[in-house]
């Protein structure tokens, strides 16, 4: 921990479910003039909600993406009618008023978007909707763990960059939750996660037998240690894929995209570029 003090490398703790305990950092990376301005810009109303349409636009065009890849290796399968509905919900995102109209459209896109993946996971594991808390199923769980592992990944780069965590433009300010790292880490679920999951269960890497199963109503279902080594293992090469960066045109593995897109939000609340522009995968 001394080390990682002296060299600023942030320590964060987490149980083996994901369950977040703290943080050590050290005391360099406070960037008071930086907080102040997100502060301003996060009460500002109409800024905050240019940078939450342009993270909710990305949000669902990142699941369309990803539907529309896995229909193409599964021609018996049709999409069509969710992914015209995602398009309609995208084309009421530039009318959002306010972050709760806003959060509405996200919701519904939401929705419909888990519902196709319910169709994807037809015939392999069962998965009847999202729950978070607690996870119900297999599909659900790993969901669950690997947007954790994420967040963390994020809350991290955020942190290193000098950013209140606790201060978002999508997410409302809520006791407890560092509403910028949920706010960042909208445009990397669907690539990340939602890939990752579903190429551990396409690809038959894990099976329902590697989960600890929920013994009564609210208990959750849980990987199992040998389940949960081979996800972080996924996980990791995931991050380290390369690919190219949608904002620089450079080929970046997806840890580097998500330091470049906490600069880009960085320069945005310093005035340094206007506009935020979020990952989108093609």
């Amino acid at each position: 921990m001394k080390f990682c003090l002296a060299e600023d490398i942030p320590v964060i703790l987490l149980s083996s479910t994901g369950k977040y305990f703290g943080a050590i950092a050290s005391f360099k990376r406070v960037n008071i003039v930086l907080q102040k301005r997100q502060f301003d810009m996060a009460d500002d109303g109409q800024k905050s909600l240019e940078i939450a349409k342009a993270i909710v636009r990305a949000k669902i065009t990142n699941e369309k993406v990803l539907l529309q890849r896995y229909v193409r290796k599964r021609r018996h399968l049709s999409l069509d009618t969710e992914i015209h509905q995602l398009n309609a919900l995208m084309d009421k995102i530039s009318e959002a008023q306010g972050r709760e109209e806003l959060m509405g459209i996200e919701g519904a896109a939401a929705a419909r978007y888990f519902s196709s993946i319910r169709t994807l996971l037809e015939g392999k594991w069962r998965f009847e909707r999202r729950q978070k808390q607690p996870p119900p199923d297999p599909v659900n769980s790993m969901l669950s763990y690997g947007y954790t592992l994420l967040f963390y990944n994020i809350f991290a780069l955020a942190t290193a960059h000098g950013f209140h965590p606790y201060v978002g433009f999508l997410h409302g300010i809520r006791e407890g939750h560092p509403s910028l790292v949920s706010d960042l880490l909208e445009e990397f679920r669907a690539p990340v996660i939602d890939s990752l999951v579903l190429n551990l269960v396409m690809r038959d890497s894990l099976k329902e037998e590697d989960f600890i199963m929920p013994g009564d109503h609210g208990t959750p279902c849980l990987l199992k240690d040998e389940a949960r080594k081979v996800f972080i293992k996924g996980f990791e090469g995931k991050m380290n894929s390369s690919f190219t960066h949608s904002g620089t045109g450079y080929p970046v593995d997806y840890r580097r995209c998500i330091d470049l897109q906490v600069q880009a939000m960085k320069k945005v609340v310093e005035g340094k570029l206007p506009a935020y522009e979020p990952l989108v995968i093609k």
